[in-house]
């Protein structure tokens, strides 16, 4: 083979770095299905739990992404289309309550939620109060909230 000038050693060089980085796009992808396998799996209570934790910190890509692998097992599980339905219902719950909390005092933005809360049904009641709640363990106004909630 005559030198063309072109350089084989960088080229399979390359070839074998993208070659990885695909290899470990396709294995990160691999645990995250598995993950969302082991969530579909757990009792529904653990299950949200773990929602409750996870959805909060998520940014808006990777909460989409994980919405769009739980709506696929939801097709066919239970336990999936549940975590799927207080997933988006936390979504929805996070504006009003980070909007409530930026915008008022505690005690006026307990008032508020306690009226938000007479608004919604069951589900929706338990994904407001949960986040919430997830607000309050790193916020010291939403935990003022929460206390005055809990005594009213």
């Amino acid at each position: 083979m005559a030198n063309d000038g072109f350089n084989w050693s960088n080229f399979f060089k390359g070839a074998a770095q993208v070659a990885f980085v695909v290899g470990a796009g396709y294995a990160a992808h691999r645990v995250r299905e598995n993950e969302i396998d082991r969530l579909v799996a757990l009792p529904l209570e653990d299950g949200l739990r773990v929602i409750i934790q996870s959805v909060p910190p998520m940014d808006n890509e990777n909460c989409l992404d994980f919405q769009r692998r739980l709506a696929a097992r939801a097709q066919h599980n239970q336990n999936a289309q549940t975590l799927l339905i207080m997933t988006k219902l936390m979504v929805q719950a996070e504006n009003q309550v980070r909007q409530i909390l930026g915008q008022y005092g505690p005690r006026e933005a307990a008032e508020i939620c306690a009226g938000v809360l007479r608004t919604k049904n069951d589900i929706e009641q338990f994904a407001f109060v949960s986040l919430l709640y997830y607000f309050s363990q790193r916020d010291a106004k939403a935990q003022a909230v929460m206390g005055y909630l809990q005594q009213g």
